[in-house]
C-alpha cells in the first residue's frame, strides 16, 4: 500500500508557521499593551500618593504642583501611546484569524484527502481480500 502524500503539503507547513509568525506578534502586542496599562497604574498611584502630601510652605507647594503636572503629562503621553498599542494590538490579532484561517482551510482539505485515501486503500484491501478467499476457493 502506497503512504499518504498530501499533495499541498509544503503549502500547509508554510501557512502554519505564519499562523504562528502572527500569532506570536498578537501576543507580543497584547503584552506590551498590558505592560502600558501597568505603566499608566503606577503613575496614578504616584499621583494619588503625592496628591495626599501636605506642603509645608510656599517652595514645597510649588514644587508639589511641578511634580504633579509631569505626572499627568506623563500620564497623557501614556494613554495616547496606549491608543496606539490598542490599535496595533487589534490590526495583529485580524491578521493571526486570517492567518489561522487560511491555516484551518488547508488542513480542512488535508484531512478530506486523507479520509479518501483511507477510504481507496480500504477498498484496495478488501479487493484483494476477495480475490485471495477466492483463490483458495477455488483451489
Amino acid at each position: 500500500m502506497t503512504k499518504f502524500s498530501f499533495r499541498l503539503e509544503r503549502l500547509l507547513d508554510h501557512r502554519r508557521n505564519e499562523e504562528q509568525a502572527a500569532k506570536d506578534h498578537y501576543l507580543q502586542s497584547r503584552a506590551k499593551r498590558i505592560d502600558l496599562e501597568h505603566d499608566i497604574e503606577g503613575v496614578r498611584g504616584i499621583r494619588e500618593k503625592s496628591l495626599g502630601r501636605i506642603a509645608s510652605n510656599l517652595r514645597e507647594r510649588m514644587d508639589l504642583e511641578l511634580y504633579l503636572q509631569r505626572l499627568e503629562d506623563e500620564s497623557r503621553a501614556l494613554h495616547s501611546a496606549l491608543g496606539v498599542l490598542v490599535d496595533e494590538e487589534h490590526r495583529a490579532r485580524e491578521l493571526w484569524l486570517k492567518a489561522k484561517q487560511d491555516a484551518d482551510a488547508l488542513d480542512k482539505l488535508r484531512e478530506n484527502e486523507y479520509a479518501e485515501w483511507v477510504k481507496e486503500a480500504n477498498k484496495k484491501e478488501q479487493e484483494a481480500l476477495d480475490e485471495w478467499a477466492t483463490m483458495r476457493r477455488a483451489a
